[in-house]
C-alpha cells in the first residue's frame, strides 16, 4: 500500500524573526570573541620554561574504581618523579573499591578523595584548582603507564607550531599500538 505524497505546509510554522543590527541596539552589541593576542603566549611561555629548564609540571590521575590498574600507573609516574616538580595528584571520584588505599600506599602522591562522583571533567577542573603552581598538567587515566619521560610531550608541542596539546602513543595490553 503506497503512502500519499507529503504536502508542503501552506504557511511557515513560526514567523521569521527580524534581523538585528548593530545600529538598532548599540548598547547590546558586544564582542563575543575578542581578537586573538599577537603571537601565541602559551607557546612563548612553554618555550621560556623549557629553555630555562624550570617548567613546573604536574601529573593528574582521575580515578573511579580503578584498583586493578592504579598502582602500575602511579609507579610509572614515580619513575619520572623528578619531572613533576608540582607533584603527582590523584582525584578519586567516590570509589567503592580499594583505589583510595592503593593511592595512600604512595607517600609521594597526594590524594583528594571525593565523596561523590564529579565525573571526569569535574575532577580535572578540581585538579587544576588544586595545582595552582603548575605551568602544565599531564592528565592521565589510571590505566595508563608512562614509558618515556613526559618532557618529550612538551618537546613535541614545540616542534609543531600549530599544536595546542600533545598526547602520547597508546599501546594495548599486548604491546600493539
Amino acid at each position: 500500500m503506497a503512502r500519499p505524497p507529503r504536502r508542503a505546509p501552506r504557511a511557515p510554522l513560526l514567523p521569521p524573526r527580524p534581523a538585528r543590527t548593530a545600529r538598532a541596539h548599540p548598547r547590546r552589541v558586544r564582542k563575543r570573541n575578542p581578537p586573538p593576542p599577537a603571537g601565541n603566549p602559551s607557546r612563548a611561555l612553554l618555550e621560556a620554561l623549557l629553555c630555562g629548564g624550570a617548567m613546573n609540571l604536574a601529573a593528574l590521575v582521575i580515578t573511579h574504581n580503578s584498583a586493578g590498574c592504579l598502582a602500575a600507573c602511579l609507579e610509572s609516574c614515580l619513575r619520572f618523579a623528578d619531572q613533576f616538580p608540582s607533584g603527582i595528584l590523584v582525584i578519586d571520584n567516590a570509589s567503592t573499591d580499594a583505589s583510595r588505599s592503593i593511592a595512600r600506599q604512595f607517600p609521594q602522591v597526594r590524594l583528594i578523595a571525593n565523596e561523590d562522583n564529579r565525573g571526569f571533567a569535574g575532577a580535572v577542573n578540581q585538579g587544576f584548582r588544586a595545582l595552582p603552581d603548575a605551568d602544565a598538567v599531564l592528565i592521565l587515566n589510571p590505566d595508563v603507564e608512562l614509558l618515556s619521560p613526559p618532557a618529550a610531550l612538551a618537546e613535541a608541542l614545540l616542534a609543531s607550531p600549530g599544536a595546542g596539546a600533545a598526547g602520547g602513543l597508546l599501546f594495548g595490553p599486548g604491546g600493539q599500538p
